[in-house]
């Protein structure tokens, strides 16, 4: 009997490279989110760095400029954590679609998979048939051969 080909071969190949694509899309979003997290604990941490620096300066040393100086730099930070916030959840829906595309690119190669693992059982049983029909009928030829001799 003819050896198993899988009649869908090809389309399961690209269906495991948009797959792969998707994963790497999907890992390159998780990339970013992270980015952009560590970005706002960056900026949390400068303002902390900030009040710390404040306290840390004696009262009589302090001026009016220097005061000033600090409380602009804390209020641009908070500025910028508000943003890093909103590419946060940018971040976070571009992960969420990418998860989306790579869960339904793994969906549709499974399907194929699973057609393949069917076909391929149903192949080999067809061909366990086609030996046992094939002993069978030597069996049968034996046997009429002795009848024959007899």
């Amino acid at each position: 009997m003819k050896k198993f080909r899988f009649k869908f071969d090809h389309v399961l190949h690209l269906r495991k490279t948009r797959e792969d694509e998707a994963l790497r899309v999907l890992a390159a979003a998780q990339e970013k989110h992270q980015q952009q997290l560590r970005l706002k604990n960056y900026y949390l941490s400068e303002i902390d760095k900030a009040f710390a620096s404040q306290q840390t300066i004696p009262g009589s040393a302090l001026n009016l400029s220097q005061i000033t100086a600090t409380q602009e730099f804390i209020e641009g930070t908070k500025l910028r954590v508000q943003f890093a916030d909103q590419a946060i959840v940018r971040a976070v829906r571009w992960v969420e679609k990418a998860m989306w595309s790579y869960f339904q690119a793994k969906k549709q190669r499974r399907i194929l998979e699973t057609l393949y693992e069917k076909q391929f059982r149903d192949h080999k049983e067809a061909l366990k048939r086609a030996e046992l029909r094939q002993q069978d009928d030597l069996t049968v030829m034996r046997f009429q051969h002795r009848q024959g001799e007899e």
